[in-house]
Order: structure tokens, then sequence, then C-alpha cells
């Protein structure tokens, strides 16, 4: 199964095309964008699950979720 990691992160319009290749070359992938130069990037993470991790990971995996990310700010 694929698992992601998400960064809120607040692009300058001064240094954009320089963080944009900064965050691309880390693996980052821009999902949302708004005009308050606030956006969302995710990247998928390599995991090493046991069969007992598996159980609790899908439990919280469905709580986890970019609405959720959103309210946290």
């Amino acid at each position: 199964m694929k698992k992601y990691e998400y960064k809120i992160y607040k692009l300058s319009h001064i240094e954009l095309k320089k963080e944009l290749k900064d965050l691309g070359s880390q693996g980052w992938e821009m999902v949302f964008y708004s005009k308050e130069e606030e956006s969302i990037f995710k990247r998928e993470v390599e995991v090493l699950i046991s069969k007992n991790l598996e159980v609790l990971n899908d439990q919280f995996s469905d709580e986890i979720n970019l609405e959720n990310l959103k309210k946290d700010q």
C-alpha cells in the first residue's frame, strides 16, 4: 500500500521557480495551491510494516486527510 506525507508550504513569488525546483528535487509534488500563496505538497514514503503495525496503520489512515491537515494550521 502506498503512503504519503504532506507538507503545507508558503511559496514566495520572488523565488517561486527556485523553491518549486528545490521541492521537486526532494520528491515533493504540489497537490493544492491557493491565492494566499499557501500550497500543499505530498511525497511518497516507504513504509516497512509488520502485521501488527499494519492493523494500527489502517485504523488511523482514514483520520489523516487534507481537510484535517488544513484545520490544524
